[in-house]
């Protein structure tokens, strides 16, 4: 009996071991889960489930939502790159990853990965890049001209592109650059509003237009650029309401803003980019719109009794460090509306939505948390957006 027992135990081990192996598959499905769509509501809380679009409305986890109230609609499971090889961004915010074929008479002749072949007017255009770039650059900056691949700048126009040259009018002559000493061309920005809706895809493309449907193979878009598209939904990533009934804060010009930093530094508000001209991010989430604030701030908006509603969350940014410890402060009409209590680095961002009904001001604070210090106190409010009273009312 005594011999036999090595035998048995090892069995007994083995038996366990196959055991905990087969148990181990069930770890994937919880990460699957956590790629469902997901929609934020007006109510301020995430909604999880397969999410379809059909006769002007979203419907996702038992419930219906109209198209023009999507404040977001994200994807986990299709994130778009953090750069992108070339691309063409537009004045209304929108991004086309492909090739340039041609500039002739102001007309953009351009190969689009999503679109195909299209034709731009050259008014329209925001930047060209030439060079892969970070996503979150893209159509941004205030510079206009050629930037050069050894760091060179030329200011001007551009006139026309063909295989090998670009000819930016300086003012004085055509100077003639080759396209491979180029990296970005581009123009003074323009106001231009994109369409109801915004779709961010999987290569990188920001597309707007209305959004005609979305199932389980393809989203319909009736685009601003391009006409109708049928674009598969395993490439959509995010999709976003706004201008109709959403108004996003980071659009809305704060009547005052001011920064009381702790020492010397100083970090001014953004509006959809965090200081570093990334996207906001905080958890699992990425905000195509939002505000990136940094202790201690103070931003005030008129509202004129124009919005219903505040809706969005908030958390410190995934860059902010780990000793990041702030407080959230929301008055309307010098009001309390929103506390937020001290939000540490690492923790869930908090779901907000709260009654501006009639309110004319709107405040937003930014604090140090309790620990008196600034460092890491770098807030995102995330998908930040204004609920219009009725969707006629100016903004």
């Amino acid at each position: 009996m005594h011999a036999r027992t090595p035998v048995v135990i090892a069995l007994a081990l083995l038996s366990l071991a196959i055991a905990g192996s087969a148990a181990e598959p069930a770890a994937p499905q919880a990460k699957t889960a956590s790629l469902q769509p997901r929609v934020l509501t007006l109510a301020g809380t995430w909604i999880d489930g397969a999410a379809t679009i059909a006769s002007g409305s979203l419907s996702v986890g038992g419930q219906a939502i109209p198209l023009d109230r999507i404040i977001a609609l994200e994807f986990p499971a299709n994130p778009p790159p953090s750069s992108v090889d070339r691309a063409v961004a537009l004045q209304n915010g929108d991004v086309l990853t492909g090739s340039v074929q041609s500039l002739q008479s102001s007309k953009l002749q351009f190969l689009s990965d999503s679109l195909g072949a299209i034709t731009i007017a050259i008014a329209d255009v925001r930047s060209l890049s030439f060079r892969p770039q970070r996503l979150s650059d893209l159509g941004r900056g205030s510079f206009q001209g050629v930037h050069l691949v050894n760091g060179d700048r030329i200011a001007g126009r551009i006139e026309w592109i063909n295989d090998e040259l670009i000819g930016i009018d300086t003012g004085k002559r055509i100077q003639k650059v080759p396209i491979r000493s180029a990296l970005l061309w581009s123009a003074a920005a323009s106001a231009k509003a994109p369409g109801r809706q915004c779709v961010r895809l999987a290569n990188g493309d920001r597309l707007s237009g209305t959004v005609q449907a979305l199932d389980a193979e393809k989203l319909q878009l009736q685009g601003t650029i391009g006409g109708d598209a049928a674009i598969p939904a395993a490439r959509v990533s995010a999709l976003w309401s706004e201008g109709a009934v959403l108004v996003p804060l980071s659009t809305l010009p704060p009547a005052e803003s001011k920064q009381v930093p702790q020492f010397d530094e100083s970090f001014p508000p953004t509006s959809d980019r965090d200081r570093s001209g990334s996207f906001l991010t905080c958890g699992d989430h990425r905000y195509e719109r939002g505000l990136g604030c940094h202790a201690r701030c103070e931003m005030t908006w008129d509202l004129a009794g124009a919005y219903a509603t505040l809706v969005g969350e908030l958390g410190l940014d995934d860059r902010a460090g780990e000793r990041g410890l702030a407080t959230i402060t929301i008055t309307a009409d010098g009001a309390v509306v929103f506390e937020s209590g001290p939000i540490a680095h690492g923790q869930a961002p908090l779901p907000l939505s709260v009654s501006l009904a009639g309110a004319k001001r709107l405040q937003l604070v930014v604090d140090f948390g309790p620990d008196g210090s600034s460092l890491g106190d770098a807030v995102d409010f995330g998908w930040a957006v204004l609920v219009k009273s009725r969707a006629d009312a100016p903004h």
